[in-house]
């Protein structure tokens, strides 16, 4: 989604939205445990946050500060890069 002139911060959610109801990615559990594929961040990762409003979903080291991420993106991203895992 490119940004445009004269949109607003309103239109521009509503984009959101509307992708994010058109995906049919499985929602993620906040503290689940998951594996980088790429290899990218090695070790256990956790999912951080998530925006069930726009389906944006952050990932961090269990082991990192709550406040850092190592990555963010869309529902539909995270399960193409990332897998379950069980510590």
């Amino acid at each position: 989604m490119s940004r445009t002139p004269g949109r607003t911060a309103a239109s521009l959610l509503r984009d959101l939205e509307a992708a994010a109801a058109a995906d049919p990615s499985p929602t993620p559990v906040h503290g689940s445990h998951l594996r980088d594929r790429t290899g990218e961040h090695p070790g256990v990762l956790q999912v951080r946050s998530i925006n069930y409003r726009t389906h944006h979903v952050s990932v961090n080291h269990v082991e990192d500060d709550p406040v850092t991420s190592r990555w963010s993106g869309t529902w539909m991203a995270l399960w193409d890069r990332f897998e379950p895992v069980t510590v």
